[in-house]
C-alpha cells in the first residue's frame, strides 16, 4: 500500500518519493471524493441528535456538500472529464471509512465536541488539499476557477464549526 506523503512544495509524493502528477479528471475526482466524505460525515452527525447550533450547522453542511456535488457533476458534463481514481482518492476512502466508523460510535449527549473537532479537522485538511495540491495541478482553467471558488466554501464551512 502507498503511503502519501505531502513535501513542503505541497506536492503528493508516493513512498518513494516520486512526484505524483495529478491530471484534470483526477483532481475532480479527488474534491467529488472529498465533498462525498464530509456530505456522509455531516449525516452520521444528523443522525445523533446534537445541540441545536450543531444540528443547524449541519443542515448548512449538508446543503454547501451537495451543492458542491451538484456542481462538480455540471462540471465534468460540461468539460467532458470522467473522474479517474488515483493515490489521492484511495487514501481518502481509506482514511473515511475509518473515521466514517469512529463518527457512528459517537454517543451524540457526550461526545459532540468529538464530531466538531473532527469536522473542523477533515477541514482544515481538504484546504490545504485543494489550495496547495488541486489548484497548481489543474489544467484546465475553468477547472481552476471552480476550485478556487470551491475553496471560499470550505474556508467558510471551516470557520462556521470553529465558532461552535
Amino acid at each position: 500500500m502507498f503511503i502519501l506523503f505531502i513535501a513542503v512544495t505541497g506536492m503528493p509524493q508516493g513512498v518513494y518519493g516520486q512526484k505524483i502528477e495529478l491530471n484534470d479528471p483526477q483532481i475532480i475526482s479527488i474534491l467529488k471524493t472529498m465533498s462525498q466524505i464530509d456530505l456522509e460525515y455531516s449525516y452520521i452527525g444528523k443522525s445523533k441528535r446534537m445541540d441545536n447550533s450543531v444540528d443547524s450547522l449541519i443542515d448548512v453542511m449538508i446543503k454547501k456538500q451537495e451543492l458542491i456535488l451538484d456542481e462538480v457533476y455540471e462540471l465534468e458534463n460540461h468539460l467532458i472529464l470522467s473522474p479517474q481514481p488515483n493515490i489521492i482518492t484511495r487514501i481518502l476512502l481509506l482514511a473515511g471509512e475509518d473515521r466514517t466508523s469512529e463518527l457512528n460510535r459517537i454517543n451524540s449527549n457526550c461526545n459532540e465536541s468529538i464530531f466538531v473537532g473532527r469536522k473542523m479537522s477533515y477541514y482544515k485538511k481538504g484546504i490545504f488539499i485543494i489550495e496547495e495540491i488541486l489548484i497548481p495541478q489543474a489544467k484546465n482553467k475553468i477547472l481552476r476557477q471552480f476550485l478556487s471558488d470551491n475553496i471560499m466554501i470550505w474556508e467558510c464551512l471551516y470557520k462556521m464549526i470553529e465558532e461552535i
